[in-house]
Parts: structure tokens; sequence; C-alpha cells
């Protein structure tokens, strides 16, 4: 199909070609943003917000200190661990100043993943939160890390609510274990010393490296697709063209430096990083970073706050935030667009989600290696309506083995699983999907078609459901105890064998274990 067949269907106000000479690099597009929207609002987290002008400060005085107190060259890796944080903004795009490539890394890495990704891209730095400090002294030797930069939740919180959080995360909480680091660094003293400094600019072009983005590992171990700063600029600037449709009175839907976006997803991953670290910043909007969105009780406390425009999720967090009875209680009235990515949208997630907040979802395909945006289907709120509904993610009847082949027959293989009938096929209730289709499992389990019984278990296929049916009972994940396609399936039987709460979850990903609280 050629390209020039869309010409004449886009919504009024994108345009047909995008302008590729409009930056030179990711720091030109923050630089320029800064300048812009100064004194606007960036990243707003747990109560402290950020302006454009603050971001810009503080990036500067970090790329200073990588200048002055290390001897890292332009090209060399450093690497970032950490949750939604307002570190990750300040670090990252400090990196990018000084001319280094970021390596954004996953906090929830376990340390053998950790060793793999930090020997593949060879990085000589990096910037994590203390509480996975532990991981961090163990991966250390067999790396070629020489600096360390170590991040505290309350960094950025002012003086005693600081000190106070950073108390409770260590002592209350127990989230930090005993380690020892001694040649690390502190956030804190990063941005002291660096402020004394001034940043020397570095020529970058389209060309040069800007990311090595690991992908999740589904066809193996995990591979770092390399993104040059033409490649964020330039799905940025698709991302920025779709968001130029109008209303009906030809006004912008989307207005630069007054939208609120809430951003739950965690800005190490390709997706949340375009859309939050690049598209909204080049538009001088607002983010609100949500550290922890499993903490659905806080989450729905911290969007009462809000009255927001944009929403970008998934579809497992969609269905847990609807199920909260305090989510009606949300001002949906500004929600002019929710995007949806990283995962499959379920239909009746999607519908749901329109019925209660009047905001249809936008579902965006991509890959880690188109930087990632691909596709999204068209839909911008407008005026309280929605408008080019989304054709809806249509479910696969066809049962596993058409979903997830590979790690069908290799279940399949080593153990027969007898299909489990669905809630429609057993009315009585009396079969074990059934019973799973009647609680909160039912949209998945009906829509995907896709539940097979080994022995007590549950083998859920299809996206990954947060609720394990296992010897009668609906349990849910406490925790994941395994990467995609990191466990061998020998390894996996042998545990659920012996341990009672376990269970085998298979997705997209791959297969995982999964341990019921």
């Amino acid at each position: 199909m050629q390209p020039e067949f869309w010409n004449d269907k886009r919504p009024a106000g994108v345009p047909n070609d995008i302008d590729m000479s409009a930056y030179r690099s990711v720091v030109e597009v923050f630089e320029r943003a800064c300048k812009a929207h100064a004194d606007r609002p960036a990243f707003t987290n747990m109560g402290v917000t950020l302006t454009y002008s603050d971001l810009e400060r503080h990036s500067a005085a970090f790329a200073a200190w990588l200048q002055n107190h290390t001897d890292l060259q332009p090209g060399e890796r450093i690497a970032v661990q950490m949750p939604n944080l307002l570190q990750y903004p300040i670090a990252v795009f400090g990196a990018l100043r000084a001319g280094l490539v970021v390596v954004n890394t996953n906090p929830l890495y376990t340390v053998r993943e950790m060793r793999h990704q930090f020997q593949d891209s060879g990085v000589r730095a990096l910037v994590y939160l203390n509480t996975f400090g532990r991981q961090v002294q163990e991966v250390l030797a067999d790396t070629r890390i020489d600096y360390l930069i170590e991040a505290k939740i309350g960094d950025l919180l002012p003086g005693l609510k600081g000190a106070l959080v950073n108390a409770a995360v260590r002592h209350v909480k127990k989230m930090v274990p005993a380690y020892s680091l001694p040649q690390a660094v502190s956030f804190k003293t990063v941005l002291r010393e660096g402020a004394r400094h001034s940043l020397r600019p570095v020529p970058l072009s389209q060309t040069h490296l800007a990311v090595l983005q690991y992908t999740g590992g589904t066809t193996g171990v995990a591979k770092g697709a390399m993104l040059s700063h033409g490649n964020l600029v330039a799905n940025m600037q698709q991302v920025r063209a779709n968001m130029q449709q109008l209303d009906d009175n030809g006004h912008p839907v989307i207005r630069e430096g007054q939208e609120v976006m809430i951003a739950p997803l965690p800005l190490y991953h390709i997706y949340a990083f375009t859309v939050n670290c690049m598209c909204m910043m080049v538009t001088g909007n607002h983010n609100v970073l949500i550290t922890n969105p499993r903490d659905i009780n806080g989450f729905v406390k911290e969007l009462q706050r809000w009255r927001f425009s944009g929403f970008l999720g998934l579809n497992t967090l969609f269905v847990a935030l609807m199920s909260h009875p305090d989510f009606r209680r949300i001002d949906f009235s500004a929600l002019k667009g929710t995007n949806s990515g990283g995962t499959a949208l379920v239909s009746a997630v999607a519908e749901r989600w329109q019925q209660l907040t009047g905001c249809t979802v936008v579902e965006g395909y991509g890959l880690t290696e188109t930087s990632p945006d691909r596709r999204a289907r068209r839909e911008i709120r407008r005026g309280g309506q929605a408008v080019h509904r989304a054709a809806r993610a249509r479910a696969d009847r066809r049962g596993a083995a058409a979903l997830l082949p590979r790690e069908f027959h290799r279940l399949q293989a080593a153990a027969p699983l007898r299909p489990a009938r669905l809630a429609a096929d057993d009315p009585g209730g009396q079969d074990p999907a059934s019973r799973v289709a009647r609680h909160r499992l039912k949209p998945p389990v009906r829509r995907f078609g896709a539940a097979y019984l080994a022995s007590d278990r549950i083998v859920i296929f299809g996206h990954f459901v947060p609720w394990l049916y296992i010897n009668g009972s609906i349990r849910s994940v406490s925790k994941l105890l395994t990467s995609a396609d990191f466990l061998p399936l020998s390894t996996a039987q042998k545990f659920t064998k012996h341990n009672k709460t376990a269970a085998i979850v298979c997705s997209e990903e791959g297969c995982r274990l999964g341990v019921g609280s």
C-alpha cells in the first residue's frame, strides 16, 4: 500500500508529512521545550512539581557532574534503573546532554537479567534506586561499571518530608536490604556538585545513538535495540502530528501547555518514554508520574486530585482501576484521550472503560525497534463526545494453540493439558474454569477461550491476568518469579509440583511462574 493512500483519510488538522529537519537531536527537543515552556509544570510526583526550568537546571547539573567528575566520553553507556520518580527525567536528559547513551533498565530485573544487560551493553555508569542496592552489589564485579549514582525516593522532596520518607522506606517498609557500595555517590550530591560547573554542550546529530532499549526477551534473552536521536525524534513527530486533530470549531483538541497526562506506565519502557518524556514535553504539557501503579488504593486517591485530560495505561491496569469502589468518584470530565499499549486490549475492558469515563481507548501498536509507535487507531474525544470509534481488539476464540503455539506445544508435549470448559458451556458452574469465570477472571477467560487444566491448576493463556486458580480457590499473584522465556519448562513443572501456591502463567511474552498470595 502506498503512503499516499492515507492522505485524504486523516482527521482534520493532521498533516500528511512530518518535518524531520525541525530538530537535530533529542537534546535539542528538550532544551527548546524547556526554554519555550520554562514556567509551566513538567513533571509531578509525590506532591512535588518540577517546572521545565527546574528540569533544565537539574539536568544541566547532572550532565556537568558527569563531564567534570568522571572520565565518561560521549557515546559511552550509562544505565538508569528506577521507577517513575522525578530523578528519572533528570538523569536521562542529563546523560543525553552529556552525550552519553542511555540504557534503560527495568527495576524488576533479577540479578541474572541485570548482569546480562550490563555486560551486553557495556555500561560504565549506573543510576539506581537504593532499594535495588543489594542486586547492584551482586552484579558489580561482573560488569565494567566504574561509577555508581544512588538515588533515594525522598531525594527531591522538601527537607524534613524527604528525610521522613527515606527513613520510612528503609526502617518501616523494609524496602532497602543490607548492602555495601561505599563508592556510590548520592543523587543529591551529584546535583549539588554539578551545579558548580557549567555544562559543555556536546554536538549531536540525528545519526548519533541515543538509547539502547532492551526488548522483553520474547524470543530468548533480551536484546538491545539501537535507537538513534533521529529514530526518537521521528516517532515523536509522528505522534505529535496525530495530536494536532481539530475539533468541530477548528480549534486544536490537544492544547499546548494546558494538558495534564497521567503517567502510570514505567518511563524506562520505550512506549511511556516516547509519550511522556518526548511528546508531552515538546508540547509543554504536564506529566503526573505514578511511582507504584500496583497500589490501586493510592493510585485512585492520586487520580482524585487531578482534572486530567490524558491517560496512558494497559489492559490489566484498566481492569484493576475499574474494579476499585472509588473509581466512579474520579473526575473524568476533562479526559480527552486514553491510550493503551504494551499489551493487547481486551474488547470488554475497552467497552467498560468507555462506558464509565465517556472516553474511548485508543490502542497503539509498536515495537521497541520502532521507537516504538508503529500504528495507532485514531481517537480523540471532542467536546465530550468520542469520535472515530476505535475497532476493538478481537478476542481469539480458537484457544491457546492459536494464541501461543510455541509455549502451548512445549507444555502439551511435556504434560498433556485438557481444555477447561468456559462459563457459557457450564452454566452449573461445576467446571473449575467456570468458577474462575464467575470471579474477576471472567472477561479474560471467556474472551480468550484459553484456559487449560493441568492437575489442580489452571494454566491461563492469552494476555497476562493477575489472578490464579489454585486448588479450588482464586488467588491474586503476589509475585512473578521469572522473566519471560528465562525458565526451563522442566524447572517450572518441578516447582509447581512441590509448591501448592504456584502455577504457570503464559502470556504473549512467554511462560512465567506465578505465586499466589
